[in-house]
């Protein structure tokens, strides 16, 4: 497993250089937002995040005692290429994933930036993120959560899974 995770990200960033899409760490910036008491699903996308070669913006890794939250969250938004809200029954009440989310969805609408929503519970999604098609990560089982996050990085590599279009 180990071994296939390693040749898909040495292959990812090898296309990446090719198209001239690679960054100085050559690890793309995924920025995780989530509510809190939900850190550890968040936690496990990140380290599948970064098993497949991206650099997961998540919290925990990146805010030290005595850094300042907004300007953390606001450099983790101007390194990342991609924006994950994992969306949880409460993820609306959480002052801080509400702003997270309302910068993402600036970006996306001035700059195209990728905003993949993750629902993780039965929950409706919040209004800004409702027209976006959603990763359902609601069953809880590793082989399900291996299928979703495939599709997680498939949108943040903005794979083209058309046959026709190769």
């Amino acid at each position: 497993d180990s071994i296939g995770t390693s040749i898909r990200a040495l292959a990812w960033q090898h296309l990446r250089e090719s198209f001239g899409m690679a960054r100085v760490s050559n690890r793309l910036k995924v920025f995780i937002s989530y509510r809190s008491g939900h850190e550890r699903l968040a936690e496990a996308i990140a380290v599948r995040l970064g098993r497949e070669g991206l650099d997961p913006w998540f919290d925990k890794w990146e805010v030290l005692a005595g850094d300042s939250l907004p300007g953390k969250i606001e450099q983790g938004f101007a390194e990342s290429v991609a924006f994950i809200a994992l969306i949880t029954s409460d993820y609306r009440e959480g002052r801080w994933a509400t702003e997270e989310m309302e910068i993402a969805i600036t970006r996306r609408v001035e700059e195209a930036y990728p905003v993949i929503p993750i629902l993780a519970d039965d929950c409706p999604k919040p209004h800004l993120l409702r027209h976006l098609v959603h990763v359902d990560l609601r069953e809880r089982n590793p082989e399900a959560f291996e299928v979703k996050m495939g599709e997680v990085i498939d949108a943040i590599n903005r794979l083209d899974r058309n046959p026709f279009r190769r």
